[in-house]
């Protein structure tokens, strides 16, 4: 026994169907290893044993996490918004709080999409609990890309909006003034009104 741990050798479990059981408190030892911060919830499981001192096969340590609720998720991805950000945008959600489905009807959904040459991907694993996929430990931060095209669009409930690529060369880069000048003015209004 290891750290509370009953380890087994392999060929023993094929033979004999023994497993390796963990005490509660080295359960709980090793799932507040795991997932104490970002770092430890990309760790793979294999690593999670050896980070709380235990030696445990991958296999059972993904049973005895999801006894607990936690699997390997890919992480989510969201922009990175720094602290001022997220306040400004809880507070913009708290100003809207009260609106209805009919309200928000009434809206002209807009948005920008940057399309980068040479984008890395690449898929990051995660441990956590079902609902725990917007935790901050939990995500992939987006960092802004140099770009090579941008794309404006809108919609207003089942209509689709003018499709505008970005001219950079003459346009310059988005700002509110360049925004109103080369998008709102010449391609919103003329198609909402």
């Amino acid at each position: 026994m290891i750290n509370g741990v009953k380890a087994t050798n392999p060929s023993e479990h094929r033979r004999q169907g023994h497993y390796q059981t963990v005490s509660p408190a080295i359960k709980q030892q090793l799932i507040a290893a795991a997932t104490t911060n970002s770092h430890t919830r990309r760790l793979a499981l294999s690593s999670v044993g050896e980070l709380g001192g235990v030696r445990i096969s991958a296999r059972v340590l993904r049973r005895m996490f999801a006894s607990e609720g936690y699997h390997r998720r890919v992480a989510r991805v969201k922009p990175f918004l720094t602290t001022s950000a997220k306040a400004k945008r809880k507070a913009w959600s708290e100003q809207f709080s009260d609106w209805d489905v009919g309200d928000w009807a009434d809206v002209i959904w807009s948005d920008e999409c940057a399309i980068s040459v040479g984008d890395v991907s690449g898929t990051v694993w995660v441990t956590r609990k079902p609902g725990q996929e917007y935790l901050e430990d939990c995500l992939v931060p987006k960092f802004p890309r140099q770009t090579t095209i941008m794309i404006w669009g809108c919609i207003y409930r089942d209509l689709k909006g003018p499709l505008v690529i970005w001219d950079l060369a003459n346009w310059g880069t988005i700002n509110r003034p360049t925004y109103v000048n080369n998008i709102i003015r010449p391609h919103l209004f003329p198609w909402w009104t």
